[in-house]
């Protein structure tokens, strides 16, 4: 529409949108109104130019939307809000009204940017605050009036109470103690403390046990104290035998020369001979003498001169006979055959740009357009690898997968042996 209308509001949003339409209608202007609920049916909802949308147009609209939702989940609001945007784009109007749901941020109506936005006044009926026409009197201050002095009311004298006579005090016989036995207690003496008994140095090494065979000498040896100004001897350490640096490169023996009796080599026994009576009779049969032929060379020439012109002479005919007969296949009818076999030939992946790369198959074909046997590589020879494997296998399948062709069939000897050259850029059908 050129125009969108949002009506919003508490109250009388209907009114609004009704006096809207007839507004338009009034204009000369097509427009397209949608109010909710509805009161009969569910077409009131959509009206467009005093017409109200017909069950196909709804459903019609409701496939559309359908469609186009795939796995989005819409509400009963949002879809009965689309269809009535689907109607009023096809029906191209001036004005669309447009009734607002519940309101808020979540209304489907906020698709919309429109251009005119309606609140009905009694959407502000919270807003307003009603004021008293008469305004109450202020209360009074109260008025606190003093109390008057109360007269002090005299208190009767207390009479004096009698003075009583003291009592004797009596004597309290003193408690006789008993005499107690004085003990003497005695302090503890401080003990003496313990003096510390020079510890015995401890060698680094422990000594050798005695000899239990030794015996004791006769006379006491004293102890010998070290010289303090005598300088210390080093002690002298043993070097242990190491190996030289430089190893042999040979394994030496101890036996430095063989004996001529050790074997130089081990000996196979041999074998036990088969067919030992075949042997014996061929021995003994006598040797046949041959004697010695005239020489015949010219005659041996001769015969082999005639024998190679003969062959060549049926090599010859052979290929004047295998030689096809007739017109050839046409430039047209060789382009049909490379397109037949294009349609079912794949280019393997990552050979498209290989222009250097060429293999040659050959086929023999029945008059019918079949295959009469397995497509063979004849260029490059040798077993397949590779980059030469993936493009023969490529062409083998196309020759298959295509077969049977539309061929000439009195051209049939033309085109009974095929060779077919397959390349990234070109096919030729030789």
């Amino acid at each position: 529409a050129k125009q969108v209308i949002l009506v919003a509001g508490t109250n009388g949003k209907g009114s609004t949108c009704e006096c809207l339409a007839k507004l338009s209608e009034s204009m000369g202007l097509k427009y397209g109104k949608t109010c909710s609920p509805f009161l009969r049916s569910y077409n009131e909802q959509i009206d467009i130019n005093g017409r109200l949308a017909s069950d196909a147009d709804i459903c019609r609209a409701f496939e559309l939307i359908d469609t186009a939702r795939g796995d989005i989940t819409l509400t009963y609001f949002e879809f009965s809000a689309l269809a009535a945007f689907v109607l009023f784009c096809e029906a191209d109007l001036d004005v669309a009204i447009v009734e607002i749901g519940l309101g808020g941020r979540l209304d489907a109506m906020n698709i919309l940017s429109p251009d005119v936005s309606i609140i009905t006044s009694e959407a502000f009926e919270a807003m307003r605050t009603t004021t008293p026409k008469t305004v109450p009197d202020a209360p009074k201050e109260p008025v606190l009036e003093t109390p008057k002095p109360i007269d002090p009311v005299e208190k009767p004298t207390p009479k004096p109470e009698p003075k009583s006579e003291p009592t004797p005090e009596v004597a309290k016989p003193e408690a006789q103690v008993e005499p107690q036995e004085q003990v003497a207690i005695l302090a503890p003496k401080p003990e003496p403390k313990p003096r510390m008994r020079p510890a015995q140095r401890i060698a680094e090494q422990a000594a050798k046990k005695p000899d239990v065979n030794a015996k004791q000498a006769k006379e006491t040896v004293k102890e010998v104290a070290p010289d303090e100004n005598a300088k210390a001897v080093e002690p002298v350490v043993e070097k242990q035998a190491t190996a030289p640096k430089e190893a042999a490169t040979e394994i030496v023996t101890e036996a430095d020369e063989l004996s001529d009796f050790a074997p130089q080599k081990s000996v196979v026994p041999p074998r036990r001979p088969r067919n030992m009576q075949d042997k014996v009779a061929r021995a003994n049969t006598p040797k046949q003498v041959v004697k010695p032929q005239a020489d015949n060379t010219d005659d041996t020439a001769d015969a082999i001169t005639k024998a190679l012109a003969q062959a060549e002479k049926e090599a010859a005919n052979a290929q004047t006979s295998s030689a096809p007969t007739g017109p050839a296949l046409t430039g047209g009818e060789r382009d049909g055959l490379v397109l037949a076999v294009q349609e079912c030939w794949n280019v393997p992946v990552g050979l498209a740009n290989d222009g250097s790369l060429a293999v040659v198959i050959a086929v023999e074909m029945n008059k019918d357009g079949s295959l009469a046997s397995a497509p063979k590589l004849i260029d490059p020879t040798g077993a397949p690898t590779g980059a030469i494997k993936q493009a023969y296998e490529a062409g083998r399948r196309a020759l298959i997968r295509c077969a049977p062709y539309a061929l000439p069939k009195d051209k049939y000897e033309h085109w009974r042996q095929l060779e077919v050259v397959f390349n990234p850029e070109n096919m030729v059908v030789k």
